[in-house]
């Protein structure tokens, strides 16, 4: 665990960088995480009372298999205003992956609706935005699924309200930069692999990798963070 940001009195939050393979919360007490790792450098992030009770002060979590910035509340006001902006849209964060180019990925992998138009023609230095609302799909719902307005009656019954944006910027033949201030759980993995750009080594979303029996490194890395300071208001930026 690499630490980005140490908390204080007048910064009442920790910024670490997660390497890919560890988990960023613990699903009981007691379970390795970035999490259980901070606590014990940082035992002040157990007074905060989080989304989960095994959570404390984590504000956000990234996918075991990303590497990348996380983002933890060292006070309970501090972890309040975070989640007060994450509503309002203020916390903003970009990830940068590599992928590979797959057309009609529906072809390949179950549930996914046809494309979006404004992502047919993909070249170095374009940019396009993808939206959807999300359900879960698979064996215990360890997928998802994109879900828009023309889907059928069964995936809209499955699906929530709430509708998830990911703007998208093609760096070269093989990178993308993308932007979200409101992230569903695989959103951008699942977005890219929509748009027919899967993350090279995303044994879920890439049809090669999940073919392969053999793990390869998923080629992803939440980058940089942005938000307010909780006491100051001041915007902020924290980068890898």
């Amino acid at each position: 665990m690499k630490i980005i940001h140490t908390p204080d009195e007048n910064s009442p939050f920790l910024i670490v960088e997660k390497p890919a393979g560890i988990a960023t919360a613990p699903l009981k007490e007691g379970d390795e995480s970035i999490l259980t790792q901070a606590i014990l450098k940082f035992p002040q992030i157990k007074n905060v009372h989080g989304r989960k009770e095994v959570e404390y002060g984590l504000v956000h979590r990234i996918d075991t298999e990303t590497e990348g910035l996380v983002l933890i509340a060292t006070t309970q006001k501090a972890f309040d205003f975070f989640i007060k902006i994450q509503k309002e849209g203020l916390f903003e964060k970009w990830y940068q992956a590599k992928f590979t180019k797959v057309q009609n990925i529906s072809d390949f992998l179950e549930g996914f609706p046809p494309v979006s138009e404004n992502t047919k023609t993909i070249s170095s230095g374009s940019s396009f935005s993808i939206e959807s609302c999300f359900r879960s799909f698979g064996k215990n719902g360890c997928e998802v699924r994109p879900v828009t307005q023309n889907a059928g009656r069964a995936a809209l019954k499955k699906a929530g309200q709430k509708i998830y944006r990911t703007e998208v910027f093609i760096e070269n033949e093989d990178t993308a930069v993308c932007h979200i201030k409101e992230g569903y759980r695989h959103q951008v993995r699942c977005h890219l692999s929509w748009a027919g750009l899967p993350i090279k080594g995303d044994c879920i979303y890439n049809p090669e990798a999940r073919s392969k029996n053999t793990k390869i490194k998923m080629e992803f890395r939440a980058f940089k963070i942005s938000f307010p300071h909780p006491l100051t208001q001041t915007p902020l930026t924290f980068q890898m």
